[in-house]
């Protein structure tokens, strides 16, 4: 984020972080047009099931495989308008969260529609990392959100239920 705008572009270590951000391109405001394709992610075994309920909403629920690359550039550019994640990684999480927030949107917990916090954490020990509890949506169009939110509030919040 630079001067309120989204920038994208390959790492460079050998520059320094401040000087790297100056020479990336801000991502055009038309091409933020796109904010229907959710990403549904993180519910072991039931994705396919998952996106179909985002999608029987009128909303393009996809997953991760059907999209073309890392979530963060595709977010920023309109490609996706956002994500559903069933108990989201600390380390990944975060970033989409902060695109969502410049762009307008934010992210909840689907349980209640509150903005998402950090105060609680498990140690996921299958995959050996910190995640956040529950079901997040997390969108650019908070419309979108509460959208999200509806469809998934019942949905289990326990990651690895009969898996």
């Amino acid at each position: 984020m630079r001067d309120g705008r989204i920038v994208l572009g390959p790492d460079v270590a050998s520059h320094a972080a401040r000087a790297a951000l100056d020479s990336l391109p801000p991502v055009a405001a038309d091409q933020l047009r796109e904010r229907r394709r959710i990403l549904v992610s993180g519910f072991l075994g039931h994705e396919r099931e998952r996106a179909g309920a985002v999608s029987a909403t009128g909303l393009e629920g996809v997953l991760g495989s059907e999209t073309p690359g890392s979530l963060y550039p595709i977010m920023a550019r309109g490609y996706l308008g956002g994500a559903l994640f069933h108990t989201p990684n600390v380390y990944d999480f975060p970033v989409c969260m902060h695109i969502a927030r410049a762009l307008g949107g934010d992210a909840v917990w689907v349980r209640d529609g509150r903005p998402v916090d950090f105060g609680s954490l498990w140690l996921d020990e299958r995959s050996n990392m910190l995640r956040l509890p529950g079901i997040v949506a997390c969108a650019i169009d908070r419309r979108v959100m509460a959208t999200l939110v509806d469809v998934a509030r019942d949905w289990s919040d326990v990651r690895y239920a009969g898996v």
